[in-house]
Parts: structure tokens; C-alpha cells; sequence
């Protein structure tokens, strides 16, 4: 490892991953200190905003009252840098039967995130973002709204404004490039928040994604492949070209118009129809402060092109210490020793 850097300590809480969960939890499922019955648990971070880095655990637990209502408790941690510590007691707290997903900004502003339209109601009128600020007893509570940048909302009072945002949260990033949070979307959606908890602007990398063709829906969720702050604080974002939208919606409404809910081989077959003979791959850089967006050259190693559903699962990038682009899922590279199938050798034999 590159002198000056140093690994954080594993986080003190490590809840189960619910997008590995399935089916229902035994009689031997946890419990959480309060007493109440833990039903499932995830965890959310890093963050590292300017007043220090911060974690959040969620639980969904179970009211203890016999109602068998379940509510969600998010406990916000703070790091000391100084002390090189997780803090034993959570830095604040919040307490909510929404359906929601938080990320905090600062110290003291969290954003939520509506995963479904009735999450987020204030005043009868649903909200795809609100804000969340801590008082003084370190609870965070709701104190408003936030725009979310669309024409007339990605939320209708009876539903969803368009099928784009169907099951939205799920397939959203979050990343922090310097000052900012900057919520992502496989389409290529970048909403971007300030320390305040402001939404500053939302940021659309292909032109098509106007309000009329969201509305329309027809939309493919994988061409944004995944993005990554850089040191000088933008976004380096790799993508599909913009075709790929349409065409890709296009085959995956075809198919599920006449057999429902693809299988897992369907998909496949569907994202090499969209892929055809090889899709290139695009490079971008956003800059959040100014929300605008230039070409970028593509990092030493990384592919060009993308030519089967195997290519565009493995594409991904992240930042070494020293600044460079590597991919994580990239495979790993043949050794140049020559491998014997089989059984061993034993030593001074000859292999047959």
C-alpha cells in the first residue's frame, strides 16, 4: 500500500445484507439490545464528508406491543480520525415506519430517499427526497420536502408518475465527491445535494432523458454502468452510448409483454440482443459543483468495447490510492506457469 494511506477499522456492527436475504427468519433470529425482535439488518457507508466519516446501520424491527408492526431505526456513527475509533454510541438516530433509504451529507442533515410513493407524504403530496436534520438530543427529524428536478415529480398522489422510477432506490448509487452527495441511476439520472441538504440540480447524461420520454417509461436501466468521485472532486462516470436506452427497454417490454417476468437466462439473451456485436464504452466527467459534463479519456487497461452480458457485469471501476483507474471485477490474468491437471506431482517425478 501507498504511504499515506491507511485502512479504516472494520465497522463495530455488521448487519445482514438484504439483497442475499430470502424467505422468512427462524426462531433463532437475533435480538437487538433494546429487547425488541430483529428482523433483518443492512448497512450503509462509508461517508466522508467534511466533518469527519460517518456510517449508517439500518434495522427493521419489531414493536414489542404484540401489534407485530415493524418500523425501521437508523443509528448514524461517526469515526475519529485522531483516535483512529468507531464511536462506541451512535452519533444520532432515527426512528421511522417510512420506506425510505438515508444518506447523510454532514453532521447534522441527512437525505431520504422514498422507495415507495407513499413514503414520503407531506401535507397529502408525496416526495421522492426529503430532509432530515438532527436536534438536540442527536434524533434526526423531518423538516421538509425536497425538489426532486422533474416536471410534475417522479411521484403522483395515486402512484407512480412513470414506470422509470419503478423500484427506483433499489438501483441507486450513492456517492460523495467532495462537498457533495450525488444519487445515481442506471439510466444515467444524477441527482446532486449540497452539505445543507439541498438539491442543487439534476444532472441528465444522455439528451433523450427529457421529461417526455420518462414519462413514456421505455427506458433501460443498465446503460449508466457505475461512476466514481475523483480526487479533484468530480465524477468519473463509464457508460453505454445513448441508443442503448430505447433499444434495450424496447426488447425487455417485447419479451415481458409476452412471458412476464424474464428468468435470469431470458435476461441474458435480451442484454446480448442489446449488446449485438459489441457496444463502446463511454467516459465522462461531471462536475457537480457547475453540473456539467465533458467527454473523458478512457483510463489505461479498461475495456472499449463490451460484447456480452458477462463484459457488462464485470464493468466497473474504482480509484487506487495513487489515482488510478482499476476495474474490480475485471479477471483476473492467466499465469504464465503451466498448470497440471489432476493429482500433484510428488517431487523428483516426471509428469505423464
Amino acid at each position: 500500500m501507498p504511504d499515506g494511506t491507511r485502512t479504516l477499522p472494520p465497522f463495530p456492527k455488521q448487519g445482514m445484507d438484504l439483497r442475499k436475504m430470502s424467505g422468512t427468519l427462524g426462531e433463532n433470529t437475533p435480538t437487538h439490545p433494546s429487547g425488541d425482535k430483529l428482523i433483518l439488518s443492512m448497512t450503509e457507508g462509508p461517508f466522508s464528508p467534511r466533518e469527519g466519516i460517518f456510517y449508517s446501520y439500518m434495522e427493521i424491527l419489531e414493536s414489542k406491543n404484540g401489534s407485530r408492526k415493524r418500523y425501521t431505526r437508523y443509528e448514524i456513527y461517526r469515526f475519529d480520525p485522531e483516535a483512529w475509533s468507531w464511536g462506541t454510541n451512535p452519533w444520532g438516530t432515527l426512528t421511522t415506519n417510512r420506506n425510505i433509504r438515508v444518506c447523510p451529507v454532514s453532521a447534522h442533515v441527512l437525505v431520504a430517499m422514498a422507495n415507495r410513493p407513499a413514503a414520503l407524504q407531506v401535507d397529502g403530496k408525496p416526495h421522492v427526497f426529503a430532509r432530515f436534520t438532527r436536534n438536540a438530543k442527536g434524533e434526526f427529524e423531518l423538516s421538509g420536502p425536497l425538489d426532486d428536478g422533474l416536471e410534475g415529480g417522479a411521484f403522483e398522489v395515486d402512484g407512480w408518475g412513470s414506470p422509470v422510477f419503478d423500484n427506483l432506490s433499489l438501483g441507486i448509487q450513492a456517492v460523495w465527491a467532495d462537498r457533495f452527495l450525488v444519487l445515481g441511476s442506471g439510466h444515467g439520472l444524477f441527482w446532486i445535494f449540497d452539505e445543507k441538504g439541498a438539491m442543487r440540480r439534476l444532472v441528465r447524461l444522455y439528451k433523450g432523458l427529457d421529461n417526455e420520454s420518462l414519462k413514456k417509461g421505455l427506458i433501460w436501466q443498465d446503460a449508466c454502468r457505475a461512476f466514481q468521485p475523483t480526487k479533484e472532486g468530480e465524477l468519473l462516470i463509464v457508460s453505454l452510448p445513448e441508443p442503448l436506452l430505447t433499444r434495450g427497454a424496447l426488447l425487455m417490454k417485447e419479451r415481458m409483454d409476452k412471458e412476464g417476468i424474464p428468468s435470469m437466462k431470458v435476461q441474458e439473451l435480451l442484454t446480448q440482443s442489446v449488446l449485438q456485436d459489441g457496444a463502446q464504452v463511454e467516459w465522462s466527467l461531471l462536475d457537480p459543483e457547475s453540473g456539467k459534463v465533458v467527454d473523458a479519456p478512457p483510463p489505461a487497461g479498461m475495456p472499449s468495447h463490451v460484447k456480452s452480458p458477462a463484459d457488462l457485469g464485470r464493468l466497473q471501476i474504482l480509484f487506487e490510492p495513487d489515482g488510478r483507474v482499476k476495474n474490480p471485477k475485471a479477471p483476473a490474468a492467466p499465469t504464465s506457469e503451466p498448470q497440471l491437471k489432476g493429482k500433484p506431482v510428488p517431487a523428483g517425478a516426471r509428469a505423464s
